[in-house]
């Protein structure tokens, strides 16, 4: 699991250094899960979204690393103030549990991001369904809202 992390951020890395004019954004996004994200364009067609969750009732720590694809001009001009953008991807999802072994999983996200000018700042929806391979095999979809606002 940690090599699978690695290689992704690695790529990641690798898409960022070659990206023009990259530019990261952080906040909170509420629903499930709930917890920091971040994203991280790549190139005007790729991003990195990360999602760290934390501690509660049943899990110690939580995170999702998702790749994703924002399809040209399917989002179009909100107004003059903001764009749109629809997105979709792959990703990875992990939790560490509170009595038992992680659970890690496979996620495929899909949502529509309202930017500001300038990337100021970023309110999104999205929903994921999702497949927990280990320990056991389930199936669940996540969804959440959430607000990030521009760093560089």
């Amino acid at each position: 699991m940690i090599l699978t992390h690695s290689l992704m951020l690695s790529a990641i890395g690798l898409m960022w250094a070659s990206a023009p004019e990259p530019s990261f954004r952080a906040g909170l996004v509420l629903g499930a899960p709930v917890g920091l994200s971040a994203a991280l364009d790549l190139s005007p067609r790729f991003a990195a979204h990360l999602t760290l969750t934390p501690p509660s009732d049943r899990t110690e720590l939580g995170s999702r690393l998702d790749l994703v694809y924002r399809p040209p001009d399917l989002g179009g001009e909100l107004a003059s103030i903001a764009r749109g953008l629809f997105w979709f991807g792959a990703g990875l999802r992990w939790t560490l549990e509170a009595e038992q072994d992680s659970a890690f999983g496979l996620r495929v996200p899909f949502g529509f991001s309202v930017l500001l000018p300038a990337g100021e700042a970023e309110l999104y929806a999205e929903i994921a369904p999702a497949l927990v391979l280990s320990p056991e095999l389930e199936a669940l979809v996540e969804a959440g809202l959430g607000l990030r606002f521009g760093f560089f």
